[in-house]
Protein backbone atom coordinates (compact mmCIF):
# COMPACT_ATOMS: atom_id res chain seq x y z
CA UNK A 1 0.00 0.00 0.00
CA UNK A 2 2.99 2.42 1.05
CA UNK A 3 4.40 2.14 -2.52
CA UNK A 4 1.61 2.40 -4.22
CA UNK A 5 0.35 5.19 -2.68
CA UNK A 6 3.92 6.90 -3.11
CA UNK A 7 3.62 6.06 -7.40
CA UNK A 8 0.33 7.37 -7.18
CA UNK A 9 2.02 10.73 -6.23
CA UNK A 10 5.03 10.75 -8.55
CA UNK A 11 3.32 9.10 -11.28
CA UNK A 12 1.74 12.87 -12.61
CA UNK A 13 5.24 14.46 -12.54
CA UNK A 14 7.04 11.87 -14.13
CA UNK A 15 4.37 10.98 -16.90
CA UNK A 16 4.97 14.73 -17.78
CA UNK A 17 8.75 14.83 -17.61
CA UNK A 18 8.27 12.01 -20.33
CA UNK A 19 5.95 13.75 -21.94
CA UNK A 20 7.86 16.79 -22.77
CA UNK A 21 11.03 14.60 -23.77
CA UNK A 22 8.87 12.32 -25.87
CA UNK A 23 7.99 15.22 -27.51
CA UNK A 24 11.42 16.34 -28.52
CA UNK A 25 12.60 13.19 -29.94
CA UNK A 26 8.65 12.30 -31.43
CA UNK A 27 8.89 15.96 -33.48
CA UNK A 28 13.09 15.08 -34.47
CA UNK A 29 11.82 11.86 -35.50
CA UNK A 30 8.84 13.19 -37.93
CA UNK A 31 10.94 15.79 -39.50
CA UNK A 32 13.74 13.43 -40.30
CA UNK A 33 11.70 10.87 -41.34
CA UNK A 34 9.31 12.95 -43.54
CA UNK A 35 12.80 14.12 -45.10
CA UNK A 36 13.97 10.57 -46.07
CA UNK A 37 10.78 9.78 -47.50
CA UNK A 38 10.92 12.87 -49.82
CA UNK A 39 14.44 11.73 -50.63
CA UNK A 40 12.62 8.21 -51.31
CA UNK A 41 10.77 9.77 -54.09
CA UNK A 42 13.54 12.25 -55.34
CA UNK A 43 12.56 15.22 -54.09
CA UNK A 44 15.49 17.60 -52.93
CA UNK A 45 16.67 17.78 -49.45
CA UNK A 46 16.74 21.25 -49.27
CA UNK A 47 13.38 20.83 -46.93
CA UNK A 48 15.26 19.33 -44.20
CA UNK A 49 16.19 22.44 -42.64
CA UNK A 50 12.37 23.77 -42.41
CA UNK A 51 11.49 20.45 -40.76
CA UNK A 52 13.80 20.06 -38.46
CA UNK A 53 13.48 23.92 -37.02
CA UNK A 54 9.74 23.29 -36.87
CA UNK A 55 10.20 20.19 -34.76
CA UNK A 56 12.88 21.83 -32.60
CA UNK A 57 10.89 25.46 -32.37
CA UNK A 58 7.54 22.99 -31.68
CA UNK A 59 9.40 21.09 -29.15
CA UNK A 60 10.68 24.73 -27.04
CA UNK A 61 7.06 26.41 -27.38
CA UNK A 62 5.61 23.39 -25.99
CA UNK A 63 7.77 21.53 -23.65
CA UNK A 64 10.41 23.98 -22.52
CA UNK A 65 13.83 25.05 -22.78
CA UNK A 66 15.32 21.05 -22.00
CA UNK A 67 13.48 19.39 -24.33
CA UNK A 68 14.04 21.74 -27.28
CA UNK A 69 18.10 21.27 -26.51
CA UNK A 70 17.28 17.77 -26.69
CA UNK A 71 15.53 18.31 -29.73
CA UNK A 72 18.54 20.50 -31.09
CA UNK A 73 21.12 17.68 -30.30
CA UNK A 74 19.05 15.00 -31.66
CA UNK A 75 18.25 17.11 -34.85
CA UNK A 76 22.15 17.96 -35.08
CA UNK A 77 23.01 14.58 -34.61
CA UNK A 78 20.52 13.07 -37.04
CA UNK A 79 21.27 15.97 -39.80
CA UNK A 80 25.25 14.70 -39.07
CA UNK A 81 24.92 11.03 -40.13
CA UNK A 82 22.36 11.90 -43.19
CA UNK A 83 25.21 14.04 -44.52
CA UNK A 84 27.67 11.19 -43.86
CA UNK A 85 25.84 8.42 -45.43
CA UNK A 86 25.27 10.72 -48.53
CA UNK A 87 21.39 11.23 -47.60
CA UNK A 88 21.56 14.80 -48.78
CA UNK A 89 22.63 16.78 -51.76
CA UNK A 90 26.63 17.18 -52.50
CA UNK A 91 26.54 20.55 -51.82
CA UNK A 92 24.46 20.44 -48.75
CA UNK A 93 27.04 22.42 -46.01
CA UNK A 94 27.03 20.53 -42.45
CA UNK A 95 28.41 23.13 -40.94
CA UNK A 96 26.92 26.47 -41.40
CA UNK A 97 23.70 24.23 -40.94
CA UNK A 98 24.77 23.01 -37.33
CA UNK A 99 26.04 26.79 -36.68
CA UNK A 100 22.71 28.16 -37.59
CA UNK A 101 20.69 25.66 -36.05
CA UNK A 102 22.75 26.52 -32.94
CA UNK A 103 21.90 30.29 -33.24
CA UNK A 104 17.96 29.28 -34.06
CA UNK A 105 17.66 27.29 -30.70
CA UNK A 106 19.56 29.53 -28.38
CA UNK A 107 17.04 32.30 -29.84
CA UNK A 108 14.14 30.16 -29.42
CA UNK A 109 14.96 28.85 -25.98
CA UNK A 110 15.58 32.54 -24.41
CA UNK A 111 12.33 33.43 -26.40
CA UNK A 112 10.47 30.47 -24.65
CA UNK A 113 12.03 31.15 -21.48
CA UNK A 114 10.89 34.60 -21.44
CA UNK A 115 7.67 34.05 -22.12
CA UNK A 116 6.99 30.85 -19.69
CA UNK A 117 8.33 33.27 -17.18
CA UNK A 118 5.56 36.19 -18.21
CA UNK A 119 3.13 33.21 -18.72
CA UNK A 120 4.32 32.59 -14.73
CA UNK A 121 4.26 35.93 -13.51
CA UNK A 122 0.65 36.64 -14.84
CA UNK A 123 -0.98 33.09 -13.57
CA UNK A 124 0.64 34.67 -10.03
CA UNK A 125 -0.69 37.81 -10.33
CA UNK A 126 -4.12 36.18 -11.45
CA UNK A 127 -3.82 34.25 -8.56
CA UNK A 128 -2.85 36.81 -5.92
CA UNK A 129 -5.78 39.64 -7.63
CA UNK A 130 -8.78 36.68 -7.53
CA UNK A 131 -7.47 36.04 -3.59
CA UNK A 132 -7.86 39.74 -3.17
CA UNK A 133 -10.49 40.59 -4.61
CA UNK A 134 -11.85 37.13 -3.02
CA UNK A 135 -11.06 38.71 0.63
CA UNK A 136 -12.13 42.06 -0.26
CA UNK A 137 -15.46 40.47 -1.21
CA UNK A 138 -15.73 38.95 2.13
CA UNK A 139 -14.74 42.02 3.82
CA UNK A 140 -17.46 44.12 2.18
CA UNK A 141 -19.99 41.03 3.22
CA UNK A 142 -19.33 41.13 6.44
CA UNK A 143 -19.62 44.96 6.58
CA UNK A 144 -22.25 44.99 4.84
CA UNK A 145 -24.13 42.13 6.99
CA UNK A 146 -22.96 44.27 9.96
CA UNK A 147 -24.44 47.61 8.15
CA UNK A 148 -27.92 45.35 8.18
CA UNK A 149 -27.40 44.43 11.60
CA UNK A 150 -26.63 48.13 12.84
CA UNK A 151 -29.45 49.63 10.49
CA UNK A 152 -32.00 46.99 12.15
CA UNK A 153 -30.99 47.45 15.74
CA UNK A 154 -31.46 51.64 14.91
CA UNK A 155 -34.94 50.60 13.77
CA UNK A 156 -35.80 49.21 16.57
CA UNK A 157 -34.66 51.44 18.79
CA UNK A 158 -36.38 53.96 17.25
CA UNK A 159 -39.68 52.33 16.89
CA UNK A 160 -38.71 51.82 21.12
CA UNK A 161 -38.17 55.89 20.68
CA UNK A 162 -41.31 56.76 18.82
CA UNK A 163 -43.49 54.22 21.07
CA UNK A 164 -42.27 55.84 24.24
CA UNK A 165 -42.83 59.55 22.74
CA UNK A 166 -46.44 58.53 21.80
CA UNK A 167 -46.98 57.24 25.74
CA UNK A 168 -45.80 60.54 27.07
CA UNK A 169 -46.81 62.87 24.66
CA UNK A 170 -43.30 64.39 24.18
CA UNK A 171 -41.89 64.87 20.81
CA UNK A 172 -37.98 65.72 20.28
CA UNK A 173 -36.72 68.21 17.57
CA UNK A 174 -33.39 70.00 16.37
CA UNK A 175 -32.88 73.03 15.18
CA UNK A 176 -29.32 74.19 13.30
CA UNK A 177 -29.15 78.40 13.86
CA UNK A 178 -26.28 78.26 10.99
CA UNK A 179 -28.77 76.31 8.19
CA UNK A 180 -32.15 77.48 9.62
CA UNK A 181 -32.69 73.30 9.58
CA UNK A 182 -35.56 72.06 11.85
CA UNK A 183 -35.82 68.50 12.25
CA UNK A 184 -38.96 67.27 13.86
CA UNK A 185 -39.57 63.76 15.43
CA UNK A 186 -43.04 61.84 14.56
CA UNK A 187 -44.67 62.85 17.44
CA UNK A 188 -43.86 66.27 17.35
CA UNK A 189 -45.65 66.33 13.99
CA UNK A 190 -48.49 64.85 15.36
CA UNK A 191 -48.29 67.15 18.37
CA UNK A 192 -48.17 70.16 15.73
CA UNK A 193 -50.52 68.23 14.42
CA UNK A 194 -48.56 69.12 10.72
CA UNK A 195 -48.31 66.42 8.06
CA UNK A 196 -44.53 64.38 7.68
CA UNK A 197 -44.24 65.64 4.25
CA UNK A 198 -44.09 69.33 5.16
CA UNK A 199 -40.86 70.79 6.44
CA UNK A 200 -40.72 72.47 9.82
CA UNK A 201 -40.11 76.09 9.60
CA UNK A 202 -40.11 78.62 12.67
CA UNK A 203 -43.21 80.33 10.55
CA UNK A 204 -45.17 77.27 11.17
CA UNK A 205 -44.61 77.19 14.91
CA UNK A 206 -45.64 80.49 14.74
CA UNK A 207 -48.88 79.55 12.85
CA UNK A 208 -49.85 77.50 15.74
CA UNK A 209 -49.06 79.55 18.96
CA UNK A 210 -51.93 81.16 20.36
CA UNK A 211 -52.76 85.01 19.55
CA UNK A 212 -52.29 85.94 23.17
CA UNK A 213 -49.04 83.96 23.58
CA UNK A 214 -47.44 84.68 20.35
CA UNK A 215 -45.46 88.40 21.36
CA UNK A 216 -44.21 86.09 24.31
CA UNK A 217 -42.90 83.22 21.80
CA UNK A 218 -41.68 85.31 19.58
CA UNK A 219 -39.67 87.06 22.03
CA UNK A 220 -38.53 83.86 23.39
CA UNK A 221 -37.25 82.45 20.03
CA UNK A 222 -35.23 86.05 19.40
CA UNK A 223 -33.57 86.02 22.68
CA UNK A 224 -32.49 82.60 21.96
CA UNK A 225 -30.73 83.24 18.58
CA UNK A 226 -29.15 85.88 20.48
CA UNK A 227 -27.79 84.47 23.74
CA UNK A 228 -27.38 80.88 22.76
CA UNK A 229 -28.46 79.32 25.53
CA UNK A 230 -30.54 76.78 27.12
CA UNK A 231 -34.16 77.76 27.78
CA UNK A 232 -37.43 76.78 28.60
CA UNK A 233 -40.81 78.31 28.04
CA UNK A 234 -44.32 76.90 27.82
CA UNK A 235 -47.24 78.50 25.69
CA UNK A 236 -50.65 78.12 24.20
CA UNK A 237 -51.45 76.24 20.56
CA UNK A 238 -54.41 76.68 18.99
CA UNK A 239 -55.17 73.63 16.20
CA UNK A 240 -57.02 73.46 13.24
CA UNK A 241 -60.11 72.76 14.88
CA UNK A 242 -60.38 74.99 17.12
CA UNK A 243 -58.65 73.20 20.53
CA UNK A 244 -56.54 74.58 22.26
CA UNK A 245 -53.57 72.45 23.50
CA UNK A 246 -50.89 73.52 26.13
CA UNK A 247 -46.85 72.48 25.48
CA UNK A 248 -43.89 72.77 27.49
CA UNK A 249 -40.65 73.04 25.87
CA UNK A 250 -37.33 72.68 27.06
CA UNK A 251 -34.26 73.52 24.86
CA UNK A 252 -30.34 72.81 24.95
CA UNK A 253 -27.90 74.50 23.13
CA UNK A 254 -25.19 72.31 22.00
CA UNK A 255 -21.50 73.05 19.79
CA UNK A 256 -21.31 71.00 16.77
CA UNK A 257 -17.71 70.09 14.86
CA UNK A 258 -17.69 73.59 13.13
CA UNK A 259 -18.48 75.69 16.08
CA UNK A 260 -22.25 76.42 15.29
CA UNK A 261 -24.96 76.55 17.90
CA UNK A 262 -27.59 73.33 17.65
CA UNK A 263 -30.50 73.55 20.05
CA UNK A 264 -31.52 69.92 20.83
CA UNK A 265 -35.20 69.98 22.70
CA UNK A 266 -38.18 68.40 23.75
CA UNK A 267 -41.70 69.65 23.23
CA UNK A 268 -44.40 68.00 25.54
CA UNK A 269 -48.24 68.23 25.61
CA UNK A 270 -48.89 68.90 28.68
CA UNK A 271 -52.81 69.85 28.27
CA UNK A 272 -54.27 67.42 30.55
CA UNK A 273 -52.47 68.42 33.16
CA UNK A 274 -53.16 71.99 32.67
CA UNK A 275 -57.03 71.08 32.52
CA UNK A 276 -58.92 71.81 35.45
CA UNK A 277 -59.68 69.22 37.76
CA UNK A 278 -63.60 68.80 38.73
CA UNK A 279 -64.05 69.05 42.68
CA UNK A 280 -65.92 66.31 44.49
CA UNK A 281 -67.76 66.95 47.80
CA UNK A 282 -68.91 64.80 49.99
CA UNK A 283 -71.19 65.15 52.60
CA UNK A 284 -70.80 64.89 56.22
CA UNK A 285 -73.02 62.93 58.47
CA UNK A 286 -73.43 63.28 62.31
CA UNK A 287 -71.48 61.17 64.51
CA UNK A 288 -73.74 59.29 66.21
CA UNK A 289 -73.22 57.34 69.41
CA UNK A 290 -73.81 53.41 69.40
CA UNK A 291 -76.32 52.86 72.02
CA UNK A 292 -76.15 50.82 74.73
CA UNK A 293 -78.60 48.29 75.09
CA UNK A 294 -78.81 46.47 78.71
CA UNK A 295 -78.66 43.01 79.53
CA UNK A 296 -81.84 41.15 80.63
Amino acid sequence: MAFWGISKLTRRPAFAVVERYGLAVASVATAIGTTLILRHYNFPAHFISHFTLIAIAITFWRAGTGPGLLAYLLSSLGVSILARNHFLLPTFNLEPFLIFFAITSLLMGWFSASWRRSQRFLIEARNNLELRVAERTGELTRANEDLQNMQAELRRREAYLAGAQRLSHTGSFGWSLSTGEILWSEETYRIFQYDRTITPTVELILQRVHPEDAALVKQTIARATQDRKDFWHEYRMVMPDGAVKHVNVVVRALNDESGSIEFVGAVMDVTAARRPQPSFSTPKTPWKRPSRKSKP
